[in-house]
């Protein structure tokens, strides 16, 4: 990793976006004593948890970091607790999301030598990183590993084709409706630091005044507040009811 952070421009927002995680620690930021909020690493019976412990770098991740370039080799795999980190392929759409849920870096699983996409840090949080060659190794000697790391990959997948699909069917709002449950699932919090032009990112639509547009609905009928920069789920079940139906499809990413 360079002493000097590597800085790109968000092709939107403007800010730059630095290459390189901040505020490492050796053991979890959280209190060691509590459960792994990582689906995947808590997935993992005791025995493998303390096996790739030895291997894991605990760091906090902030906004507008990095993580993967495109082009770039895959050094490092990231299992966010408590982050959400976005992927994008042609650097606007951003149509995978990962937080507790997943891993960033699932190309390198399958063996792409760099990677397709950039994965930048859209909510902040602690993260553990682990360098793709060890995780390679570590999946070849612990089974229960391997099984969770294939079913990331096959649910990856299927929620893109899903995410391709919902987006030339359904109509903006129920979309919207689902994303924000996801985001709310996948970071762990409903306060959401998204602006519209950010979430209309995510869902791949052109016209960011049908996101505000959808956004104002929910908002009168009480269901999230708005403030600059920032969006706060206060009724999920009536979001729920409002969602497409893609929401309540997507899978657990865990066998």
């Amino acid at each position: 990793m360079p002493s000097a952070a590597h800085q790109l421009r968000d092709p939107v927002t403007g800010p730059s976006l630095s290459l390189a995680p901040i505020e490492r620690h050796q053991t979890r930021p959280a209190a060691p004593a509590e459960p792994l909020r990582n689906v995947l690493l808590a997935a993992l019976p005791h025995e493998e948890q303390v096996a790739l412990e030895r291997s894991l770098e605990w760091m906090v991740l902030q906004s507008d970091t990095l993580l993967h370039e495109p082009g770039a080799p895959i050094e490092h795999v990231y299992f966010p607790e408590g982050a959400l980190v976005a992927f994008s392929l042609d650097g606007y759409d951003e149509p995978l999301t990962v937080g507790d849920d997943g891993l960033v870096g699932v190309s390198a699983l399958l063996s792409a030598p760099c990677s397709p996409g950039s994965a930048v840090v859209r909510i902040p949080g602690p993260a553990a990183r682990i360098g793709t060659d060890a995780l390679i190794r570590a999946r070849s000697e612990l089974p229960a590993l391997h099984a969770v790391l294939e079913a990331h990959v096959h649910d990856c997948l299927l929620q893109l084709a899903r995410s391709a699909t919902c987006s030339r069917f359904h109509h903006t709002r129920p979309r919207l409706a689902a994303l924000l449950l996801r985001l709310r699932e996948q970071a762990g919090t409903s306060r959401l630091p998204l602006t519209h032009e950010r979430l209309a990112r995510i869902l791949g639509v052109a016209r960011r005044a049908s996101v505000t547009d959808a956004m104002a609905v929910f908002r009168a009928q009480e269901l999230i507040e708005i403030s600059r920069g920032e969006v706060v789920i206060r009724d999920a079940d009536g979001l729920a009811e409002l969602a497409c139906p893609c929401h309540e499809r997507l899978p657990s990413r865990v066998a």
